[in-house]
């Protein structure tokens, strides 16, 4: 060796050793230094790695949830298809009922009679001075319109003796019965509903007449109004006479409807369509609820459960709420002619006409709508808005109340459309549900198994495949993992299972994977599922999975559910496991929102944890100081929050920062370990080094 080299080497080891001789402390605080300092590119490091690694599951992830998703979806569409398509039928029924076509005993003529005699009895009930003497008084009779007509015990010919109570509940008060409806109110006024005219009224009073010896009739309205058989008989007996006399031939449809033609009105084919268009009989509408008791199919006296205020919705001449009882009469002034070619089913205009009704729900037609009929916009718009009442409102009703449950009709639509790419052996979604979200999504692959080419699985394979109540479907989280996407990956036994478990031939699982791998993708991240993702959340993968990633750390959490329990760390390699955790969620659940974790994560913020400046405001504040108060505001947080972050913090910092030192610097330990081992071993060893480093000098200078 060179004397120079001696020089050199004996003046850095005496230096050396002189500096560490002190214990090493100046190694120690760089090391420790160093990883305060890295613990912004930690958690940026953790995110990134975070993302990449869930780029490419999260579409495998999300591959039941998607499913499910569009299976909402459709059922949703095609429960709207089937009222669409149904309405036209119920409407048609009901133009049935009214016009007796059914040889019910209950039609238009009977409707008419008892909202005459509804409007003759309130009247005659308003121009007695009191309740009791309508009630009692034989001797009370009212003039109305030069007409004369009696209280009930005028029409029977003796005093009568109705207490206060049954008058109140003859008057006001309902009660229900399965076999015989109960009257919501045996003589109501008027306005709120069809009044004295309500059908299950109008059916005691002519079923008495007709069976005088009924005493089931007789007990049961004794027993619904507590009177006894001689009032009983009185109020059947008056209702009879209100609708066989009084109104068709004692002056009752004049004083009702002054003006107006009884002979017409009970024609179905001019009174039913004023009725229609203008509410001219029953200007609070009829009641669907009850005519529905006792007109559709005869088979029950109790019509559909409309809801508490019963349903209204026949008459475009009406507004309606769904909210309400309460309607309001806006006449249409619609002209009979008009009216009755509306409704003329033969017309492909029409909207009773399947073809025609489409024609109404098609904006664009409104003008060729008009024109046709000859309607002004004031009156095409009430028509419109009555239909879209009527099929939101009335039609669903009116299908369960006949048998039919929409929901079940739209399920096996829906079976029909993913199995073959038709609904009752017609193409109506050529293009497939997918395109129905988006048009981007028109064409292969498609979301159903059945096209472009009809897959001919069976009905009762398409049932399981899409059964809400198994575990064991592509739909469902844990087995679409635990089955079927081994499955995909040529898992025999899980391909086994499936074909036991579905009844599927190896030809039928084969179409079924196929179909299943293909909307997933070779590349997952530019797959079929990822672009409906994508249209859904209305951004790209990589940041959706940003967001999720973000969302683990806040809240333990991905889309709400616990996806990764042992943290993001557990998934790299080597594994950390925790606690403590990278996420602060797992180790402090309080709720960051989306905002707060924006702020906290944003690397141009100097007071994030990202930064280098925010890392070290996070290190100095304590509850009560500025830096406490400005981290808490810049970042918009509470005091439990900036207390769960204040305690994390040291913890990932000590503990998994410094582990990831070790791993970053391929150290042979954690820096916080190495530091503490250079501080014993330099400090022991400092000076044997100077002391080797003086012999070196001497020996330098011997040379």
């Amino acid at each position: 060796m060179s004397s120079k080299s001696k020089l050199i080497i004996g003046i850095v080891m005496l230096a050396l050793g002189a500096g560490l001789i002190p214990t090493g402390f100046l190694t120690n605080d760089y090391l420790r230094d160093e990883v305060y300092d890295g613990v912004p590119r930690a958690l940026r490091t953790i995110r990134d790695d975070g993302v990449e690694g869930l780029l490419p599951q999260i579409p495998v992830l999300s591959t039941p949830d998607v499913l499910k998703g569009i299976y909402d979806n459709a059922i949703e569409e095609l429960e709207n298809f089937v009222v669409l398509r149904s309405t036209t039928g119920v409407l048609r029924s009901i133009w049935q009922a009214m016009f007796g076509y059914w040889l019910l005993p209950y039609d238009w003529a009977y409707v008419i009679d008892a909202a005459a005699s509804a409007r003759v009895f309130n009247q005659t009930i308003a121009a007695a001075p009191d309740e009791g003497t309508f009630f009692n008084s034989s001797a009370f009779w009212a003039n109305i319109g030069g007409s004369w007509f009696p209280g009930i015990a005028a029409y029977t010919g003796y005093d009568l003796n109705f207490t206060f109570h049954p008058r109140e509940r003859l008057l006001r008060v309902g009660s229900d019965d399965v076999y015989l409806p109960g009257i919501p109110a045996f003589l109501p006024t008027v306005d709120m509903g069809s009044g004295f005219g309500k059908y299950q009224t109008v059916t005691y009073g002519l079923n008495f007449s007709a069976n005088p010896g009924d005493d089931y009739v007789l007990d049961y309205i004794m027993g619904e109004y507590y009177i006894d058989g001689l009032h009983a008989e009185a109020i059947a007996n008056y209702t009879q006479a209100l609708v066989y006399y009084y109104v068709p031939f004692a002056g009752g449809w004049d004083a009702a409807y002054p003006g107006l033609s009884y002979t017409e009105a009970k024609d179905p084919s001019i009174g039913f369509y004023q009725q229609w268009a203008n509410a001219t009989y029953i200007q609070e509408g009829i009641d669907l609820h009850e005519f529905f008791g006792y007109n559709w199919w005869g088979e029950s006296s109790v019509g559909p459960d409309f809801g508490e205020h019963g349903q209204k919705g026949l008459e475009a001449g009406v507004t309606f709420s769904s909210e309400s009882p309460e309607t309001v009469r806006v006449p249409t002034n619609i002209p009979l002619a008009t009216a009755s070619w509306l409704w003329w089913s033969g017309d492909s205009n029409s909207f009773t006409n399947d073809a025609g009704f489409l024609k109404w729900m098609n904006a664009s037609e409104a003008t060729n709508l008009k024109t046709y009929f000859s309607l002004d916009d004031t009156q095409y718009n009430q028509v419109l808005n009555w239909l879209n009442f009527f099929m939101t409102n009335v039609t669903p009703v009116a299908l369960e109340w006949q048998g039919a449950d929409v929901r079940d009709i739209a399920q096996g639509f829906f079976e029909q459309q993913w199995a073959n790419g038709t609904i009752q052996g017609n193409v109506e979604l050529s293009d497939g549900f997918l395109n129905e979200l988006s048009p981007t999504l028109a064409g292969a692959p498609y979301f159903e198994i059945g096209l472009p080419v009809e897959s001919n699985l069976t009905l009762a394979q398409t049932m399981a495949l899409w059964n809400l109540g198994s575990d064991k479907t592509f739909f469902f989280s844990d087995s679409f993992n635990s089955i079927w996407y081994p499955a995909l990956n040529n898992d025999n036994a899980s391909q086994a299972f499936i074909m036991s478990e579905f009844g599927l031939d190896p030809g039928e699982l084969a179409a079924v994977l196929g179909w299943l791998g293909a909307l997933i993708g070779l590349d997952p991240t530019t797959g079929r599922i990822t672009q409906i993702i994508e249209i859904e959340k209305g951004a790209p993968l990589a940041t959706i999975v940003l967001l999720a990633v973000y969302e683990q750390w806040a809240n333990g959490t991905i889309n709400g559910e616990v996806a990764i329990p042992d943290g993001l760390l557990s998934r790299r390699s080597p594994p950390i496991y925790g606690p403590p955790y990278f996420e602060l969620g797992l180790m402090y659940p309080i709720g960051i929102t989306v905002a707060q974790t924006m702020a906290l994560w944003n690397e141009a913020s100097e007071y994030s944890l990202v930064t280098g400046s925010g890392i070290n405001k996070w290190y100095s504040a304590k509850a009560g100081n500025t830096i406490y108060d400005d981290l808490k505001t810049q970042n918009g947080l509470g005091d439990i929050q900036m207390g769960a972050i204040l305690e994390w913090l040291p913890v990932f910092r000590d503990v998994i920062a410094n582990k990831l030192g070790e791993d970053d610097k391929n150290l042979p330990m954690t820096p916080y370990a190495l530091g503490e081992t250079l501080v014993l071993s330099l400090g022991i060893g400092g000076g044997a080094l100077a002391a080797l480093g003086v012999v070196l000098l001497i020996l330098s200078r011997r040379s």
